[in-house]
């Protein structure tokens, strides 16, 4: 049994026993992520872009509408992220239902970040094999 000694407080307020043995939580790489073009997605709202201009590409957008089409051309509003979660933080009966100030841009310069899960790894080259 441990005495009041072994007690401590981290930073954010929770408490911990140091004379148990401490525990490290691993979750293994991220996904991997890749990058396609809003006209090739049947659904975009509210989804994570990048808008590729001439000069730079922007990140930390969302998708602020799905692609429509206008005099011709695909397009499709986007927001900073902040403006996205400021937007979903109004209350629902007080929330516009379009996204004010959002920019429409063509939708063939706005690519969609989509993660996927990364292939399990493949199989020891002696696994399977008798002795």
């Amino acid at each position: 049994m441990s005495d009041d000694s072994d007690w401590v407080f981290d930073g954010h307020g929770n408490l911990f026993d140091l004379s148990q043995a401490q525990e490290v939580e691993t979750y293994g790489p991220p996904p991997i992520l890749r990058w396609l073009s809003s006209s090739d997605l049947p659904q975009v709202l509210g989804l994570r872009c990048a808008f590729a201009g001439r000069n730079r590409i922007v990140y930390d957008l969302r998708c602020a509408s799905e692609v429509f089409e206008d005099s011709g051309g695909l397009y499709v509003n986007v927001v900073d992220e902040a403006q996205w979660y400021r937007w979903l933080d109004v209350d629902d009966s007080r929330r516009p239902e379009r996204i004010p100030r959002a920019t429409c841009v063509g939708a063939r310069h706005v690519w969609i970040e989509v993660s996927e899960e990364p292939p399990p790894p493949p199989p020891h080259p002696l696994e399977g094999e008798s002795p």
